[in-house]
């Protein structure tokens, strides 16, 4: 399975299209959706569609180890990414 991470910052008719391209895919989930603003209508449909979300500042999106250790959490699940965000 392909866990994939969508980064967005605005509406997310982008990321609408591609969560539901994928929402029945046999080998690729969409694990996360990632905003640097908190105000992006992007968010509201992920949760929409049942995809975890979440906002990161520009320092999070810069912070090398810490963006591999979220990279790490979403291959394995979407679970753990709830882990990594506390």
């Amino acid at each position: 399975m392909i866990n994939v991470a969508i980064f967005v910052s605005g509406s997310g008719t982008n990321c609408e299209n591609i969560i539901r391209h994928f929402a029945n895919h046999p080998h690729v989930k969409i694990a996360l959706v990632l905003s640097n603003r908190i105000d992006a209508y992007a968010l509201t449909r992920a949760k929409n569609l049942g995809i975890p979300s979440t906002v990161m500042t520009r320092n999070h999106l810069n912070d090398e180890p810490q963006m591999m250790a979220l990279m790490q959490a979403i291959t394995s699940t979407s679970s753990c990414w709830q882990a990594f965000c506390k």
